[in-house]
């Protein structure tokens, strides 16, 4: 008589199966929880008012700070922005009053945008000053501290005597340095955006603007990365956009990509509590790095520098 298979084996592998699909589906489910819990990043603006590489007219220039300022609002992202004090004069303080009444804070970003390395000790550390002296009493009619600069192009001092100098005038004055953990090249993507606007050409524009997001969302996954590798942990970053035409356009993509990676949005005082500001850092040199590149370096890790712009926008120039 043939003997019957027993179903039971199958039956015990179907089920081992079933238990390990769900067990990837748990762990996939938990890491998509603790990314959505743990990543967290602040927005720094900076030269404000407005940036413009076209001429505009007062109601454009306002245009800009207003869709920003909406854009912000709609996401509840309590962004910090950071002012060049000539910039005041020039475009409007009222620009600044349209931030402290969105209850966003602002910080010196200096007077005239200087490059540390070139200027030296003594006319970096006055032009700080007159960027505080334009900044400091329209905060003060809203009861608002001036606590935070923001190195301009983040070059602190290609010298040890001169980054000392400038960070010993900066302690000394009150201020808080406000460093950065994801640097890009917004600048590049809203130069060739503001020519297209120039001439006219919304499709050149649109392609502009998507592109950049791409491109952003790729610099976030650079620093997610190079963070795991020089820190081993993702620290609340603290991001660095300016004010210009094509954050102001393209702000609520950017938002609602950066929530796609699991980021919720915080103060810059409560990112600079993560352990990576803390960490000290040696670099001496020419260039602006991210505070994750400044660590790397002073853990003897070579700096692997952040993607640039892609090549089409480059020979839009």
């Amino acid at each position: 008589m043939k003997a019957i298979d027993s179903p039971a084996p199958r039956f015990r592998l179907v089920l081992l199966v079933a238990i390990f699909l769900c067990s990837l589906s748990s762990m996939a489910a938990e890491r998509e929880r603790w990314t959505a819990q743990e990543r967290a990043v602040a927005f720094t603006i900076d030269d404000l008012p407005v940036v413009s590489n076209i001429p505009r007219n007062s109601a454009q220039l306002h245009s800009i700070t207003d869709k920003l300022l909406a854009t912000l609002q709609r996401y509840e992202i309590p962004a910090h922005g950071f002012v060049i004090g000539a910039k005041i004069a020039a475009q409007g303080e009222d620009h600044l009053h349209a931030w402290l009444d969105a209850g966003l804070q602002l910080g010196n970003h200096s007077y005239s945008h200087p490059d540390a390395n070139a200027v030296g000790a003594d006319s970096f550390s006055q032009d700080l000053m007159r960027g505080d002296a334009a900044l400091r009493p329209l905060l003060q009619t809203r009861d608002q501290a001036l606590e935070y600069f923001r190195f301009p192009m983040l070059r602190r001092g290609n010298t040890l005597a001169l980054k000392q100098s400038i960070a010993e005038f900066i302690q000394s004055n009150g201020y808080i340095s406000a460093p950065v953990s994801i640097d890009n090249q917004d600048w590049v993507f809203n130069r060739a955006y503001d020519r297209a606007i120039a001439a006219g050409n919304e499709a050149l524009m649109e392609q502009i603007g998507l592109a950049y997001v791409d491109y952003l969302s790729t610099i976030f996954a650079f620093f997610e990365t190079k963070s795991m590798e020089v820190l081993s942990y993702e620290p609340k970053q603290i991001l660095l956009l300016h004010a210009n035409a094509v954050n102001a356009d393209y702000l609520d993509e950017i938002a609602e990509m950066l929530q796609r990676r699991g980021y919720r949005f915080i103060t810059l005082q409560d990112a600079l509590k993560d352990p990576l500001f803390n960490m000290p850092e040696h670099y001496i040199g020419n260039r602006g790095l991210s505070w994750i590149h400044r660590v790397a370096e002073g853990k003897g890790m070579p700096i692997e520098m952040e993607p640039h712009e892609s090549g089409w926008l480059e020979n839009l120039e």
